[in-house]
């Protein structure tokens, strides 16, 4: 390498670029012979597994922050402040112009049991309302 003018040059006098590189997938290693007592072949794995699941983890947090960034900018053109749906909720911070994710709790079915006193069934709740239509239709024919 050779330095020009406070450039770092390769041999040929192009500019050397660094990180536009893809790594490309190397077939997982293996021992030298004679030196199997020293490395465990389990721990060596092991290690190769989870950076495998790291680089995952990373290529999903990209794509994550890409899909949020769209949300947000569809949400700033529809003028939504907060929207739910598949179990997860984007909210709007106010005074910046950021989007929370959260996930949500899915509602579960609940029976009377589930109920404090005082609470309402939505069995109760639809007589209530055919009593008072029933009341309204007498007093709409007299």
């Amino acid at each position: 390498m050779s330095k020009k003018r406070g450039r770092v040059t390769n041999g040929s006098g192009k500019k050397k670029t660094s990180g536009s590189r893809s790594k490309t997938k190397t077939p997982r290693s293996r021992p030298l012979p004679g030196m199997e007592r020293v490395r465990s072949a389990k721990l060596d794995s092991l290690c190769e597994s989870i950076g495998d699941e790291r680089e995952t983890m990373n290529k999903a947090r990209t794509e994550e922050k890409g899909l949020i960034i769209s949300a947000l900018t569809e949400m700033q053109r529809r003028g939504v402040q907060v929207y739910k749906h598949a179990s997860i909720e984007l909210a709007r911070v106010p005074g910046s112009e950021k989007l929370r994710v959260r996930l949500i709790k899915e509602q579960g079915d609940a029976d009377e049991a589930d109920l404090e006193e005082g609470e309402v069934t939505d069995e109760q709740l639809e007589m209530v309302d055919a009593k008072h239509d029933a009341e309204d239709a007498e007093e709409a024919g007299e």
